[in-house]
């Protein structure tokens, strides 16, 4: 017998599969209170690697473009850039979750006076851990399997 997360994640995914993308991305009026709703993850997963790319379902999404990128070292100018992909998976290890690597990933550098942080020391950070692992760090689930990932967690 299934177990009911993947029940649940199998009944998502045949909802997701027989539904088209442009009924998904429908914007419908909601009557009632409720204008927004928040999703809190505990941990370290952001917007973008999880849901980032729903953007391409309904364009009001603040997502990502796919333009998006960091350099792998952000005091030279001509690093190499690695740029923000849909091909997320498992991420194990994760990326640094200290103050100086969470500083890093924000600023780039110690210093953190730059207002709006620049965001552009993901990549960086993510080569000190392993070489290659900035291109882990930079890739987001497709909205199919964020969705997925999202209902299997919920339903467990």
């Amino acid at each position: 017998m299934k177990s009911p997360s993947r029940l649940c994640g199998l009944v998502l995914f045949l909802i997701l599969l027989l539904v088209p993308a442009s009924t998904l991305a429908r914007k419908t009026k909601i009557d009632g209170p409720i204008k927004t709703v928040v999703v809190l993850v505990m941990e370290n997963r952001s917007f973008d690697h999880m849901l980032g790319w729903l953007k391409t379902l309904n364009e009001e999404i603040d997502g990502l473009t796919g333009k998006e990128c960091n350099r792998k070292n952000t005091t030279i100018p001509d690093s190499d850039l690695v740029c923000v992909s849909n091909i997320a998976e498992f991420v194990d290890p994760d990326p640094g979750h200290s103050f100086q690597a969470i500083r890093e990933q924000i600023f780039g550098q110690n210093d953190t006076s730059e207002n709006p942080p620049p965001m552009n020391g993901f990549a960086q950070q993510a080569e000190s851990m392993a070489k290659g692992f900035s291109k882990t760090v930079m890739s987001g689930f497709r909205y199919v399997s964020a969705a997925l990932v999202f209902a299997t967690w919920i339903c467990s």
